[in-house]
């Protein structure tokens, strides 16, 4: 358990280190090599396998070393689990990311804070405690991946993303509860819908109801002029991320509990 905790911290003291650039610079890659859509999928998910196998090898190798050491301290360590943690945790990094984009819209900001929570920390804390360090590094570098909202891959990134959403969302309604604005949400009747779409719309309207600000969806896979406005006509303004990022570690802190549960 330690060399999980010691993931995590490392994690967060690494803040500029973008610890899946060679997931999306391979990714790409292939996006031009492979025209077709199925080739490429195919491709994608063998590469992740490949990357995984490696990492778990390598990685298993040192604790093989480290365990016919005669340094106790090393001898104890499990580097597997601490290189899992490490490289899979990225939401400070995001977060360092949605602090500068601070010219943007709204939407972006609520969609990278929601992003980074879900896929960058609550997802990887979930798949390694329910499973293992190998399939939770499988499913955490395909919830990585840039997908488009037509490849198949889309389907297997909704259904892996849904338990992590949905486990974010009740530890945001229980801060809306305590901040007495539980009756300000409104999912307008796309709560389910939105697990199908993108189950992380769910989050972001989550995190609009807790700031009181205001976000459009374009529900382009309904109906092609679709357009959703959840929440107030506040306008969202730097002070306001913060806060938002404040709550958003809240709910790090209480996952990590969470974690520390069921591992």
């Amino acid at each position: 358990m330690s060399s999980y905790i010691l993931g995590i911290l490392f994690s967060f003291l690494f803040v500029k280190l973008n610890k899946k650039l060679f997931i999306h610079k391979i990714q790409f890659l292939f996006y031009k090599l492979f025209n077709k859509k199925e080739i490429y999928e195919l491709i994608l998910i063998l590469y992740i396998l490949i990357i995984s196998t490696i990492i778990s090898i390598i990685c298993i190798k040192i604790n093989n070393f480290n365990y016919q050491s005669n340094i106790t301290l090393i001898k104890n360590f499990n580097f597997y689990n601490f290189f899992t943690m490490f490289i899979l945790l990225n939401f400070s990094s995001t977060e360092k990311l949605t602090l500068k984009s601070n010219d943007e819209n709204c939407h972006k900001f609520i969609s990278l804070i929601s992003r980074s929570l879900v896929l960058g920390f609550i997802a990887p804390l979930l798949y390694i405690g329910v499973f293992n360090n190998f399939i939770a590094l499988v499913i955490c570098f395909l919830l990585s991946l840039n997908i488009k909202k037509t490849t198949y891959i889309k389907y297997l990134y909704n259904f892996l993303c849904t338990l992590p959403t949905v486990i974010t969302s009740i530890f945001l309604i229980f801060i809306l509860v305590i901040t007495k604005k539980i009756n300000q949400l409104n999912f307008k009747n796309m709560f389910f819908k939105n697990f199908l779409i993108d189950p992380l719309i769910n989050v972001e309207i989550i995190m609009i109801t807790l700031q009181g600000t205001f976000l459009i969806i374009d529900y382009k896979e309904v109906s092609p002029c679709k357009l959703v406005k959840y929440g107030t006509n506040k306008s969202i303004k730097k002070s306001d991320l913060y806060w938002l990022l404040t709550k958003s570690y809240i709910v790090c802190i209480l996952s990590f509990i969470f974690f520390l549960i069921i591992k």
